[in-house]
């Protein structure tokens, strides 16, 4: 699995995209390299593109460890960013719903997509009123 980050500089935005079998500890130390960046701003919208990757060995385990992870960076991360996870695949899209409905109590908004323009259009839109998480 290859994990290929980008930072826009004049928004902040980091697109990570993901190509290959999904890995759980190779998108743990994606985040961690993401954050460790210099370029890096707290409070940063995330666009995750799967649409390259594959994920037949995931588990609804490893969904819940990666949430487990993502709210251990809530310190570095900051809150009241958008998070957009683009997925074409049936399984892969189910995997991020079901991130999804296990990230709810993070201080993020999440919304998934099977549509590239469609999650950019979303994360480039301001935010509605209650429209970031807790």
């Amino acid at each position: 699995m290859a994990i290929i980050s980008q930072f826009e500089p004049r928004t902040g935005l980091v697109t990570l995209t993901v190509e290959g079998q999904v890995d759980g500890t190779a998108i743990k130390e994606a985040l961690q390299s993401v954050v460790r960046d210099p370029r890096f701003r707290s409070g940063a919208d995330i666009l995750w593109d799967f649409r390259g990757a594959t994920g037949q060995d995931t588990s609804g385990g490893d969904i819940q460890d990666l949430v487990s992870f993502v709210g251990s960076l809530k310190e570095k991360r900051g809150s009241g960013y958008k998070v957009a996870l683009v997925a074409s695949g049936d399984l892969e899209y189910g995997f991020a719903r079901m991130y999804e409905a296990y990230s709810e109590h993070l201080p993020f908004s999440l919304m998934v997509f099977r549509d590239l323009d469609e999650a950019k259009q979303w994360i480039a839109s301001p935010p509605l009123r209650g429209d970031v998480g807790p």
